[in-house]
């Protein structure tokens, strides 16, 4: 071959690889972006997936939680109309008379058999079911104020009894006889010993004393002051009349 064919061969040949080295690094510029674009698409595409897997937990979750609510409330409007329920029988129980009757028939006490038997029986009435808990307690305070009632009855008796012993006793003794008593002095307010004087023995004195000072008794006599044998106390117009007729006498007697 001839040189200048030979370089131009050798030019093309260059030439051609060049472009396809071009063509390459375009084609791989190519793959490289889109391999990023790819891979950012399903960055995105996972970034949504996991918002919708999120946003599908929160609904669920909201779902479960509004189910559970309404599961409650539905289990706490049941029990509540149980409770209601369960209270009006035990209410209907308790104005029936029969924890009243059994328990007046074991007022000391009661066992487990015979706890068992009151279950039994109250079974077999439109009552149950009950809480056994609410019975005991029930049961419990009832035999309380029963026994109360009781010991207040037993000792309301006695008293009668008691009562009723000291009339028969009172009955049956005969009745005193009132004492008589001495009268009060007049004056010192103290007894008179005797019940028909009106002074005592020492205030019959002072009065004696005192008549006697002033002239009013010349013949003193324990008798005059008092009311024995139907005698009166000397009034004083008596105490001057017998004074002016002692003054009389004593004048006419003078020389």
């Amino acid at each position: 071959m001839y040189p200048q064919e030979r370089q131009k061969y050798e030019a093309e040949a260059a030439e051609r690889k060049r472009r396809e080295e071009d063509v390459e690094r375009a084609r791989v510029a190519a793959e490289l972006a889109r391999l990023a674009a790819e891979s950012r698409r399903r960055a995105e595409e996972r970034k949504q997936e996991e918002n919708r897997q999120r946003r599908e937990a929160d609904r669920k979750r909201h779902e479960q939680e509004h189910q559970q609510r309404e599961v409650e409330a539905a289990a706490r409007k049941r029990q509540e109309s149980d409770d209601q329920e369960q209270a009006e029988r035990m209410e209907r129980w308790k104005r029936s008379g029969m924890p009243r009757e059994w328990v007046l028939e074991h007022l000391d006490g009661w066992d487990h058999p015979t706890w068992m038997s009151l279950v039994g029986r109250v079974k077999a009435t439109p009552f149950w079911p009950l809480k056994a808990e609410e019975m005991v307690a029930y049961l419990e305070g009832l035999r309380d104020e029963l026994r109360v009632e009781r010991d207040r009855n037993r000792e309301e008796q006695r008293q009668r009894e008691a009562e009723r012993k000291l009339v028969e006793v009172a009955a049956r003794k005969k009745p005193k006889k009132a004492v008589k008593r001495n009268p009060l002095c007049e004056r010192c307010g103290q007894s008179a010993r005797v019940r028909k004087e009106r002074y005592c023995k020492e205030c019959r004195k002072v009065i004696i004393c005192e008549l006697e000072t002033a002239g009013y008794l010349t013949l003193p006599s324990p008798k005059q002051l008092s009311e024995e044998k139907g005698r009166k106390p000397i009034r004083s117009s008596e105490w001057f009349s017998h004074q002016s007729r002692e003054d009389d006498y004593s004048e006419e007697s003078e020389p």
